[in-house]
């Protein structure tokens, strides 16, 4: 009689140590970058640049695919001390983009339906509420009916002041 069985191996990183995907072959390349709109500019902020309570930032979600992809859902797991300036979940198109917005408490959901090859922008704006040091959650950004095309982002450290 046959043995079946399977081997599955998980280990856990400290959030802080992940680091942006990096493999050529990978058709998708995905980051995160955080803006303030200064003088009705957005200004890019450095992650070493300090925030204060109250300040409304806009997050981009800069990305790009080698392949023409369907149904590719981008997940954004955002820091402690993001509140997001919710906005009714629903279809937007934006940048010759059509997809499905969702947001959640704790990320961010845009699914996808079609996605050409291409570089895209996706942007919504949050409200620093706490204050302390944080470390976001990634982006990943994977395809729901071919899961090994997939992508994330690095972890940034952002610092809360009154």
């Amino acid at each position: 009689m046959p043995v079946v069985g399977s081997i599955t191996y998980n280990f856990l990183q400290d959030i802080d140590k992940v680091t942006k995907t990096n493999n050529k072959e990978q058709p998708f390349v995905i980051q995160k970058d955080y803006f303030k709109e200064i003088n009705n500019e957005k200004v890019i902020v450095s992650t070493s640049q300090e925030l204060k309570i109250g300040d409304e930032v806009w997050i981009r979600l800069k990305f790009s695919t080698k392949e023409n992809a369907s149904y590719v859902h981008i997940k954004d797991d955002r820091a402690g001390t993001f509140e997001p300036f919710f906005e009714l979940s629903g279809i937007k198109y934006e940048n010759d983009l059509r997809y499905f917005y969702k947001g959640n408490d704790a990320s961010t959901n845009f699914f996808i339906d079609y996605l050409p090859i291409g570089e895209y922008n996706l942007w919504y704006k949050v409200k620093v509420n706490n204050v302390g040091v944080f470390i976001d959650g990634l982006t990943t950004m994977q395809s729901m009916y071919a899961p090994q095309y997939k992508a994330h982002s690095g972890a940034n450290s952002l610092i809360i002041n009154n």
